[in-house]
Parts: structure tokens; C-alpha cells; sequence
């Protein structure tokens, strides 16, 4: 095998002491006379050229920077397929030695021939990668002597003309899409590993564009060639993977979403239109396709395959619609553009991870460690609900600083939570027997007038009465309990219930309020009603 040095090697090739002839054939373009000639392969280590260094100013030399990998590329194309390559036309311009005195361009045609004079070299304006890689496929494989490199020569004439030719040769192509690259190009395994899945399943096959690697709102496809074959990548993530297996199993991938994402088995119903999915829809966008592959690669060696559809089928519950707000952020930017709402779709890495956590989340699958990092910082709705059996079983524990509590009743500061059957413990309170009234240690003076003592989750009765500290009922003002008295359905004695609702309801059938009261304060208008109120119906029961 090659190495770098191989090519840095043939950085300084001597200018030959006698003459190459080539036969020829002559023709004529616009710059001038040219030759075409065919060079065998034997005869390309003896070939003239200039090797420019790496430091050249470009405005001194007449072609790119030689990449090394892209040279040797080409050499290992040659020597792979030695019996069926392919190279179009090398384009070269023939340098006078510049110490000779010698009259003329540095070539000559007569008869037929194009003879290189002594001392004279060629710069090639375009293939030059290619010229490398076949001097240095022939010392590898000895098959290729007799092949031939097709090389259209033009006399240089000034270095400016050879400039403008590079110009004029690179800036007028047009490349191949990448769509139709792997739709032809039948030496890679993945390309022709794409053709086949499009051509076994019926979505792609219906809605696969095989030239364009972008769809136009018009165009009637949902995929392009060069996508799914970024897709199939993914999915397969193994080269050694057997081809047949791999192509059942991508293939069986697409049939299942077909099924789960309705707008899919749609389409190929003609229900809806192609540009219609791709306008309301995130289902056929890259990203989202990407992050499919991703899990369905997961799923591959976890499962069997009689089991994915099941894995996939929540995904039947996915809104896919743009306007969706779980996208916003994570793969859709919404923005308004003259009055018009416009939905952008967001494709980078991020992206594809964020659409991947979602997918797996509502598929019931474990997000990873990474996963669960990159969610964690958008602190979002979405990620405070994730349930606990999809986190990375380190943050299973976690989740509950996220959730909201499910109990149905509030904390009262200082209240400690009971069981649900017995009654609430309050501080400071020993609670006796349920038949027992419940007494306050150590309350035995009374409250100044002016002010009620406080105590947590309780009211005071008024200060000539010692109070009786109710059950402490969640959510509702606590009721006051005077005697023994056969409950009711909610625990409480009927004649104080009886009482405390009367009060509340008919609020001007109060006894007169003391002259020790609170009332030559001027109330608030709102927070202090109820709790005067309250006090009120207190004062009127123990009265």
C-alpha cells in the first residue's frame, strides 16, 4: 500500500532528457488548438510533471492543493475495480522548460503525434487527483498496464490562460445531485442497499424522489434517495450485517410506521396529497426521520421482530401536526413573516436527540444518561412528566422533584399529615380517645381583647372560654366541637355543624359582637372578611 510519502515522492519530477510522442488527435475550441491523447498507464511513472509546493501562492500556479486522501481514494478505486473503472478526461497544459532557449510551446504535432519537447512538463488544470491515484494504482496492480488515461493537452500559452481555464473548467460545472448519485451508483453497498429498500416497500416506493435531495412545495414525494440512505445507515449501523436481514428489517420499519402514522397509510390511500403532509406535518421531516432510524437501530438486537410493531403502536397517539406546542423549540421554531405564520423546522444534532426523547418517551422506552442531560436542561413540561420507568435508572428516585404531589389535600404548616383514618396530630395537642374532647395543655389564661393567638391550623374560641381543639379537616375552616354528640357522615357533631352553617349563611342573625372587639378597626376589603366572618360564627356558637 501506499503511504503519503509515496505522493510526496513524485513532488519533484525531473524534466525527461529526450522526447514523448502520443498519437493525437487535433481539435479546436475557442482558447486555441488541443490535443487529445490517451497515455497508457505503464507510461505514466515516466511522465513530465509539475508538482507545485504546498506553499504557493495561488496566484503562481494553475491548480487546487493536492489532497493526499482523495488521491489515494481514487488508487484504491483502480485497484478494486481494475476491470471495470472509469475516468473522464484529464485536462493538462504543456510547460517550455523556462531555462531553454528553444523557440516554440513546448510541443509539437505532426502526422498524427503530439511529441513532448525536452525539459517541457505538464500541469493539470483538472484531474490532477486522478493522475496521482493511476501512478500509484500501477505499481500495485499490474493488470492496469494496458489501460489508457484520456488527456486533453493545450499548449501553455501564458499563465494567466491556464488560470482562466481552471476557472473556467471548475466554475461551470454542475455536480450531480446526491439523490442521483446513489441512485447510479451501483459500486457502494449502501447505495445499492437504498435502491433495494425502495424498491421492496411500498411508502417508499410510492413517494421517493430519486433525483432532487430537497422537495419543493409542489413536488409529490415525501423522501428523497440520498435521505434514506442516510437513513439506512443509521438504521443497519453494522456493514458486516447481512444484506438480506438488513433489508427485511428496515423494510418491516417503514410497513409498521406506515401503519402507526396515519397520515402515511393515507397517502398511499390518496386521501391526502404529498405537499399537503409536508406543510401541516413534522412525520416525513429529516429530523424526525432520523430519530426513527435511531430507535428503531436500538430496538434491533433487543427485540425480536414480530415484537416492534407493539413498540411502535403508541406512536398511533403522536400529534404530528406543526402547531403542536411540544414542538416549538424542540423541532419547530414558529415565527411571523409578513402576517403570516411560519413554521421552521430545526435540524441540528440537538434536535434529532430532543425528537428522539420525546418518540421514546411516548413509546414507554428508558432514555439514556446523554438523553436525559440534554432534556433536563430545558426544565420543560414535558420533561418534569416524564414517568419514572423511562428515566436512566440512576434518576428513577429523582422524578418526584418534578411531579406534581397526588394527594388531594394541602399542607397546614406545622400539622404533621395523619393516616387516613385517624384525625390529625396538631403541636403542642395530645389527642385522647376519639370519644374524648380534645384539651390544649397549659391554656388557662385568657387572650388579650384585642388579639386572637394564633395556633396553627386552629382558631381560638373567645377569652372567656377555654377552647376545644376540633379535627383538623384539610381544605375547610376547622369546626368547633362543644359536646359529645353522635356524628355525622363527615365527622363532625350535627349541633355544632348545624350551628356553624347557620352562621354562615345568615351572618346578619349574629349575636351583638363585645365591646372588647376588634370592630373599631377599620376591616380590609378583601383577605380580612373571611377571617372576621369565621371568628363571628365562633363566638356566636360558643354564645
Amino acid at each position: 500500500m501506499h503511504s503519503d510519502s509515496d505522493i510526496e515522492s513524485m513532488d519533484t519530477v525531473n524534466s525527461q532528457e529526450s522526447a514523448i510522442s502520443f498519437d493525437a488527435i487535433k481539435g479546436k475550441q475557442g482558447i486555441g488548438d488541443c490535443y487529445l491523447v490517451f497515455i497508457p498507464f505503464a507510461l505514466l511513472p515516466k511522465l513530465p510533471v509539475m508538482r507545485y509546493p504546498d506553499d504557493c501562492p495561488p496566484q503562481e500556479k494553475a491548480q487546487r492543493k493536492l489532497i493526499k486522501s482523495h488521491a489515494n481514494g481514487l488508487r484504491d478505486y483502480l485497484v478494486k475495480e481494475s476491470d471495470s473503472f472509469m475516468l473522464p478526461t484529464l485536462t493538462a497544459s504543456v510547460v517550455k522548460d523556462p531555462d531553454s532557449d528553444a523557440e516554440g510551446l513546448g510541443m509539437e504535432f505532426d502526422s498524427g503525434k503530439v511529441t513532448l519537447l525536452p525539459g517541457s512538463k505538464l500541469v493539470f488544470n483538472d484531474g490532477q487527483h486522478r493522475e496521482v491515484g493511476a501512478r500509484m494504482a500501477i505499481a500495485q496492480e499490474a493488470s492496469l498496464a494496458d489501460k489508457t488515461l484520456p488527456v486533453l493537452l493545450f499548449p501553455d500559452y501564458d499563465l494567466s490562460v491556464s488560470q482562466r481555464m481552471f476557472f473556467l473548467i471548475h466554475a461551470k460545472q454542475r455536480s450531480a445531485s446526491t439523490s442521483l448519485q446513489v441512485a447510479y451508483n451501483t459500486f457502494e453497498a449502501e447505495s445499492n442497499f437504498t435502491n433495494d429498500l425502495t424498491t421492496q416497500t411500498p411508502i417508499l416506493k410510492a413517494f421517493t424522489d430519486r433525483e432532487k435531495t430537497s422537495l419543493s412545495g409542489k413536488n409529490s414525494n415525501l423522501f428523497t434517495l440520498s435521505l434514506l440512505r442516510k437513513l439506512t445507515i443509521k438504521m443497519r449501523n453494522d456493514s458486516t450485517t447481512n444484506h438480506q436481514q438488513s433489508l427485511e428489517f428496515c423494510s418491516r420499519i417503514f410497513k409498521i410506521l406506515t401503519k402507526v402514522i396515519p397520515h402515511w397509510s393515507e397517502a398511499l390511500k390518496k386521501t391526502i396529497t404529498a405537499p399537503e403532509i409536508r406543510k401541516y406535518y413534522v412525520s416525513t421531516q429529516s429530523v424526525t426521520l432520523q430519530a426513527l432510524a435511531e430507535i428503531a437501530c436500538e430496538l434491533r438486537d433487543k427485540h425480536k421482530p414480530e415484537e416492534l410493531e407493539a413498540l411502535f403502536a403508541p406512536l398511533k397517539d403522536v400529534e404530528w401536526e406543526k402547531s403542536n406546542p411540544d414542538w416549538e423549540g424542540r423541532v419547530v421554531h414558529q415565527s411571523f413573516e409578513e402576517g403570516i405564520l411560519v413554521y421552521k423546522i430545526l435540524s441540528k444534532k440537538d434536535n434529532i436527540i430532543g425528537m428522539r426523547v420525546y418518540l421514546k418517551v411516548k413509546m414507554g422506552l428508558r432514555i439514556t444518561e446523554d438523553e436525559y442531560k440534554l432534556e433536563s436542561l430545558s426544565q420543560s413540561d414535558f420533561f418534569k412528566s416524564i414517568p419514572s420507568h423511562c428515566l436512566p435508572e440512576v434518576h428513577q428516585l429523582e422524578i418526584s422533584e418534578f411531579l406534581e404531589p397526588t394527594a388531594t389535600t394541602s399542607e397546614v404548616p406545622g400539622v404533621e399529615e395523619a393516616p387516613p383514618s385517624a384525625t390529625p396530630e396538631v403541636p403542642g395537642v395530645v389527642e385522647e380517645a376519639p370519644t374524648t374532647t380534645l384539651e390544649v395543655p397549659g391554656v388557662v389564661e385568657e387572650a388579650p381583647p384585642d388579639a386572637t393567638p394564633e395556633v396553627p391550623g386552629v382558631e381560638e374560641a373567645p377569652p372567656a372560654t377555654t377552647p376545644e381543639v376540633p379535627a383538623v379537616v384539610e381544605g375547610k375552616p376547622p369546626a368547633i366541637r362543644r359536646e359529645r354528640k353522635k356524628p355525622s357522615s363527615d365527622g363532625e357533631p350535627k349541633s355544632v355543624k348545624s350551628k356553624a352553617k347557620k352562621s354562615q349563611s345568615n351572618p346578619e342573625e349574629l349575636p351583638p359582637t363585645p365591646t372588647t372587639s376588634t370592630r373599631k378597626r377599620k376591616p380590609k376589603a378583601t383577605s380580612a372578611e373571611p377571617e372576621n366572618t369565621e371568628t363571628k360564627t365562633a363566638v356566636g356558637a360558643t354564645a
